[in-house]
């Protein structure tokens, strides 16, 4: 049985974290830091799901540069818990501008905080 981590107010996700059940409290805060590399083009962008209300809302977006030319960096996304419920957090990865395989999307249940 796989365990769920524990509601939080803060929760830091990687492509790591795909398959894992994951848990913050309303109103708390989700980092997402993807891997990318922009001197080849390579960059992420957030999907918001149309149709569904949305349990996140998206505070900040920024890529940043591995520190030699070439190397690798991050594309991190800030996000708060805005709604409680079941909600996910969708990305798409991008070479040169286009769609390159298929989407990636963390699963994370917004719970009430314990009073």
């Amino acid at each position: 049985m796989t365990s769920v981590t524990a509601p939080t107010q803060f929760l830091v996700l990687s492509e790591a974290d795909l398959d894992k059940p994951l848990q913050v409290q309303l109103n708390g805060l989700v980092v997402v830091d993807l891997e990318t590399n922009p001197s080849i083009g390579s960059d992420w962008r957030y999907e918001p799901l149309i149709g569904v209300p949305e349990q996140f809302e998206l505070l900040s977006d920024a890529e940043l540069s591995g520190k030699t030319p070439g190397s690798s960096g991050a594309h991190t996304f800030l996000f708060r818990a805005v709604r409680p419920g079941g909600g996910e957090l969708r990305f798409q990865h991008e070479l040169r501008g286009k769609p390159d395989g298929k989407p990636i999307q963390f699963t994370i249940k917004v719970v009430q905080p314990n009073t």
